[in-house]
């Protein structure tokens, strides 16, 4: 199964951000990450991680 799109609320659990986009069985093209403004650094590290696993990602603010 392929999914377009994985939506993620970034955490500080890495985990739950990389766990369901790094497995081969449901790897999505792209991912959302929906971030609020003390969890950009993580963002940041999350996209250069999507990025090497050839995942296309996106940032949208998420109010805290």
């Amino acid at each position: 199964m392929t999914i377009d799109t994985h939506f993620i609320l970034v955490s500080a659990q890495a985990v739950s951000n990389i766990t369901p986009v790094m497995d081969k069985r449901f790897k999505p093209k792209n991912v959302l990450l929906l971030v609020s403004p003390d969890m950009t650094n993580r963002a940041e590290w999350l996209e250069q991680i999507y990025t090497k696993r050839g995942i296309k990602s996106r940032r949208k603010p998420r109010p805290c």
